[in-house]
């Protein structure tokens, strides 16, 4: 059987592409991939170490469009692209990563016969208003129009039910579907968990580790937002400080000028700037290092519609190098955290209960070595990847006898 991914951003990276895909060609389906060219000069085909077929286009859109297909939900200039791949690569199954692209593949799948499946990174709607809350007044106001929350909450109620599997990353965010009549059998919970195979198999940097080897380091990693708590982190930094003189949060991944903007002026307000640094995007090699020179390690979500339906892979990458975790109390963070036994979690939006934690972890040295244990234990067990492969597989499973009867 013949899968066709296609994802409208770059690859590499996507890790959780990656992870999909190479489960997916371990059992010998065969796998192929349409994403957008990061720079005309990449390849337009190669196939990669595990048998990948990677399929690259350059799409480009006019402000006009990208704007009016949060009205129309179809991707105008995709639709070429897609057709072409589906063409070349003849796939049995379309498997579309995000909901934005779900509809424009789905117009072109039915008319052939093939099913699709929705991938769903992010609960969409819910992401999309809270990703606009640091942008400029002009394009917030944009954004307000043309992705707006309760349209494209009405594009999914319209959208979904037409594809044939839905997969979701945690129990919470398919919770939320059930809600909007979809049926249970259709939808399928493969979560970000780690792939110990593939995730902190490199050495940790001696010029990382060295250069932080006098700070009781907490690091954060990731992107910037208003849903992600680096606010209430910066915060809590203040009154952590306080009992952990050699206290250093780091903030590894920041990409956006306007995130940039209002962390630096928390920081300035808050007066933290010896105990706090900021580093830019890193090459994904390097995460690990930083995460190997930390005491405890972040996901400190705030309380958002967005956040209590989704888990980042971070908190999976934290557990499988055996950190100590401290999350906020959003459902899947809490859930999985008191499961696991792997950190602390203090209350969303709290400055005052995060600083506790931290507080309590660098008082009590032997309760973060075992709750790293516990989390490290957790991740290459009940959290890991291999149970979120064997669902993926078992779906396509399914999905490959469904094919076969209707021939």
């Amino acid at each position: 059987m013949r899968i066709g991914m296609i994802l409208g951003l770059p690859f590499p990276p996507d890790v959780r592409v990656e992870k999909e895909a190479r489960a997916l060609t371990k059992v010998g389906y065969e796998v192929g991939l349409l994403a957008q060219a990061k720079e005309a000069q990449q390849l337009a085909y190669e196939q990669n170490s595990y048998g990948l077929h990677i399929y690259r286009e350059v799409v480009s859109q006019s402000l006009w469009e990208r704007n009016i297909k949060g009205w129309t939900l179809i991707e105008a200039s995709w639709m070429e692209p897609i057709q072409k791949f589906i063409s070349e690569f003849k796939p049995d199954i379309l498997h579309i990563h995000d909901f934005p692209l779900v509809y424009s593949s789905w117009k072109i799948a039915k008319a052939q016969g093939i099913p699709v499946v929705a991938d769903l990174h992010e609960n969409m709607p819910a992401a999309y208003r809270i990703w606009r809350a640091n942008l400029d007044p002009l394009r917030r106001a944009r954004d307000n129009i043309f992705r707006n929350y309760y349209i494209w909450r009405r594009h999914e109620l319209r959208v979904l039910p037409l594809c044939d599997r839905i997969i979701v990353v945690v129990p919470e965010a398919a919770e939320r579907l059930y809600r909007d009549g979809i049926p249970k059998e259709k939808i399928v919970v493969v979560s970000n968990t780690e792939d110990e195979t593939t995730f902190g198999i490199e050495t940790p940097d001696p010029q990382i580790l060295a250069c932080y080897r006098d700070d009781w380091v907490v690091s954060y990693v990731g992107g910037g937002g208003a849903h992600r708590g680096l606010d209430t982190t910066i915060r809590a930094m203040s009154l952590a400080a306080r009992e952990i003189p050699n206290l250093k949060l780091l903030i590894v991944g920041i990409r956006e000028k306007w995130d940039l903007r209002s962390l630096t002026k928390l920081i300035k307000q808050n007066k933290v700037q010896e105990h706090v640094e900021i580093l830019g995007w890193q090459p994904f090699k390097t995460i690990s290092s930083y995460i190997a020179v930390s005491a405890v390690c972040l996901v400190p979500h705030n309380d958002t519609e967005h956040t209590q339906t989704t888990v980042p892979h971070k908190l999976f990458q934290y557990m499988i190098l055996g950190k100590p975790v401290v999350v906020s109390d959003v459902r899947p963070l809490k859930r999985i955290v008191q499961d696991a036994q792997s950190g602390l979690v203090f209350k969303a939006n709290d400055p005052v209960s995060l600083a506790k934690c931290l507080v309590q972890l660098y008082q009590d040295p032997a309760l973060k070595e075992k709750l790293g244990e516990n989390g490290q234990k957790a991740a290459l067990g009940t959290y890991s990847w291999q149970h979120d492969a064997r669902h993926l597989v078992q779906l396509y499973a399914e999905m490959n006898e469904e094919i076969k009867s209707r021939r």
